[in-house]
């Protein structure tokens, strides 16, 4: 475990990051506060996010292609599972295969 820190919090007045490492993969993932006290996970890989930190989260990356983000939702709700589902892009990017998506559970079966 290595600590480093910054006074450069890039767009944020804190932030605090976590990066992972292990054999040939690495997962980063970042935090701030708004207004000091709501938390907000604001960046998962090279992906921008807003998401609250609370509940249980699933996150996936897919390539963007019609009807992958809707099977998943059918395959959840056939399931019953009840959840929200958001999507999210790398940085600004439109390529294909730059696509995240997060399914917040409300219940599960």
């Amino acid at each position: 475990m290595k600590e480093t820190k910054s006074n450069d919090a890039g767009d944020y007045n804190s932030m605090i990051a976590l990066r992972i490492k292990e054999k040939e993969k690495e997962s980063y993932v970042a935090g701030t506060l708004f207004s000091k006290k709501d938390p907000r996970i604001i960046l998962i890989d090279n992906f921008k996010v807003e998401i609250v930190p609370e509940g249980e989260l699933l996150l996936i990356y897919n390539n963007d292609k019609p009807g992958v983000i809707g099977n998943i939702g059918t395959l959840l709700g056939k399931k019953q599972y009840q959840y929200r589902a958001d999507a999210f892009r790398k940085g600004n990017s439109r390529r294909h295969g730059d696509l995240g998506s997060q399914y917040r559970f409300n219940s599960g079966p």
